[in-house]
């Protein structure tokens, strides 16, 4: 073997080993791409900015719109697609575009739809106002089984003036039907409160009210508050006609209980 070919076979060697490197690089680049692809795909097509854009070109420069081509189900397409706050904006946007220009939104899911988007898009807020406001433009309420769900997450959550603020409003809506899930939450919630903000006498307040409407609360939940009234009751210190009212309250919540 001469010096030349010795060089000529490390150069040619070095070549082949930086083509293999440079092999092995991109083939581990396609599989992570492939792999990061599988975890966060693209959207292309169906996200809502694209499928806003795409609906805004079916509306002419008067507002002329035809109402066989457009209608709920193009909104229901965007809400699909959303995943944060600013897809939840642009399915806000096309909502506002369907009022200001007459489209009919009188399909019984869009309310439940629309408080289900916002809450994947942790709007929290606007979730809340899905339920207090719906009625102002809309003709049908979310789901029953769907606002409890809200209201378990601000329960879990510590939210406790959120939980009352949407039993509330479940319970002024002539829409809705009060029902027990309804009040075992409200309950609950108010059971949570700080002990200065009385949390048993705003307990039975909601207990008599369920009662008053028929409702009958889980029983394990009306256990739980009849032991409470019986440890109050003993636990009260009281004497004289201090100790009279209190008897007489917690005798007139150990009957509302029993007989709920």
């Amino acid at each position: 073997l001469t010096l030349c070919s010795i060089v000529h076979y490390t150069c040619s060697l070095h070549a082949a080993m930086s083509a293999m490197r440079v092999l092995r690089s991109r083939r581990i680049a396609h599989c992570l791409g492939r792999a990061f692809a599988s975890v966060r795909p693209s959207r292309g097509r169906d996200s809502p900015q694209v499928l806003y854009e795409d609906l805004k070109q079916k509306f002419g420069y008067m507002g002329v719109v035809n109402h066989r081509e457009v209608g709920v189900l193009d909104l229901y397409r965007i809400l699909r697609g959303v995943i944060n706050k600013r897809d939840f904006t642009t399915a806000l946007q096309t909502l506002n575009l369907f009022y200001n220009f007459g489209i009919k939104l009188k399909h019984r899911e869009l309310a439940t739809r629309l408080l289900a988007a916002a809450m994947v898009a942790k709007q929290e807020s606007e979730a809340v106002e899905v339920v207090k406001l719906y009625g102002t433009w809309l003709e049908s309420p979310p789901d029953s089984s769907v606002v409890y769900a809200v209201m378990s997450h601000f329960l879990d959550k510590g939210e406790i003036l959120v939980v009352r603020e949407l039993a509330k409003a479940m319970r002024e809506d002539w829409r809705i039907t009060p029902e027990a899930p309804l009040y075992a939450l409200a309950i609950e919630g108010m059971l949570r409160l700080p002990a200065d903000q009385d949390p048993l006498g705003e307990a039975l307040v909601l207990l008599e009210d369920a009662g008053h409407l028929g409702v009958r609360v889980p029983p394990p939940l009306r256990t739980r508050l009849l032991d409470m009234c019986l440890l109050a009751w003993e636990g009260s210190g009281a004497d004289g006609e201090e100790a009279a009212d209190v008897a007489e309250e917690a005798d007139e919540a150990l009957k509302h209980l029993i007989s709920a």
